[in-house]
């Protein structure tokens, strides 16, 4: 995959063609030209700090490298309403597994691979004996963001204009605080015809 040149500013390559398997730790603290990478890459306004702490090693008697990795950022987005900065912390820890391109299974042209929610990932692709930490990182920030930034008072005011339209604080709840459950009579209205 080729990156934009703002985007390779947010790099951090680990060689393990020498990993073995003794755990490596690696503390990671972009400077901010790589946060303006990771900023550009997201399409943020900005991102405050990022730190991490990356744990590699390779599983016993195989070519695969578990990669754990514990973060914390702070990204400004835009208020999808009133296009204010919303801040968003995000704090998150999660495993990848990396194996060499040869040890990865090549699915024939045509053939259509099938996975559900409870299979595990295919492993990513170790590239010329090195990781890049950072893109992993990049990948799991970009899917924890908020896709539809409010600011608090566009959430309020949201939140108020929901319950005033209803006139009451659940739209499932009639006037005697009754609750209404939508589908209660379709076994029945099933059963009739």
């Amino acid at each position: 995959m080729t990156r934009k040149s703002s985007e390779s500013k947010f790099s951090r390559l680990c060689d393990v063609d020498g990993l073995g398997r003794e755990l490596v730790r690696i503390e990671f603290d972009p400077n901010e030209a790589e946060l303006a990478g990771l900023r550009d890459r997201l399409n943020v306004q900005d991102v405050k700090f990022l730190q991490a702490k990356v744990e590699l090693q390779r599983q016993e008697n195989s070519t695969l490298v578990d990669v754990h990795v514990a973060y914390k950022t702070v990204v400004v987005q835009q208020c999808v309403v009133k296009l204010e900065p919303v801040e968003q912390e995000i704090e998150e820890e999660f495993s990848v597994l990396f194996a060499e391109a040869e040890d990865l299974e090549v699915t024939p042209v045509g053939v259509e691979i099938v996975h559900t929610l409870e299979d595990d990932d295919p492993p990513d692709m170790i590239v010329d004996g090195k990781i890049d930490v950072a893109d992993v990182i990049a990948e799991y920030i970009a899917l924890a963001l908020d896709p539809y930034p409010r600011t608090a008072e566009v959430a309020d005011e949201a939140y108020d204009a929901k319950v005033t339209e209803a006139g009451q604080n659940d739209p499932l709840e009639n006037s005697e605080n009754e609750r209404i459950y939508p589908f209660a009579n379709l076994k029945e209205m099933m059963e009739k015809k």
